[in-house]
């Protein structure tokens, strides 16, 4: 569970401070398309905030500034999001260095498998 975390939608349908993350998952992934209807979800663990950027339901991506990310209990963290990440999506989550959209040619810093319980880095 995140330390701490903030919403901003445009859902009047939703509580407009404290949304339930999967209401507004579910109520963005059914957005017609061409709407322009959009969220903003920031998490902090630890010292450490991530910040996502919603392509589509097949992919939402997070951010993180890596100046905060100074130490073990940053490095960790990093994990602690990735393992919650993955477990709640049921699928891996991956950290890349990467400026752009998600890229399979670039390398993979480290991942989290829920099936398997495996974090791997490089």
């Amino acid at each position: 569970m995140a330390d701490e975390t903030e919403f901003e939608h445009a859902y009047t349908e939703l509580d407009p401070v404290r949304p339930a993350p999967a209401d507004l998952l579910r109520i963005w992934a059914d957005e017609p398309e061409g709407r322009g209807t959009t969220f903003a979800f920031r998490a902090r663990f630890g010292a450490v905030w991530f910040f996502a950027l919603p392509y589509d339901e097949e992919e939402i991506e997070f951010s993180l500034w890596p100046e905060h990310v100074e130490d073990g209990a940053g490095v960790s963290a990093v994990l602690r999001f990735l393992v919650e990440v993955a477990t709640a999506s049921r699928r891996p989550a991956l950290l890349t260095a990467e400026v752009v959209c998600y890229d399979p040619s670039l390398p993979t810093l480290v991942s989290h498998d829920p099936d398997s319980g495996v974090t791997a880095h490089i």
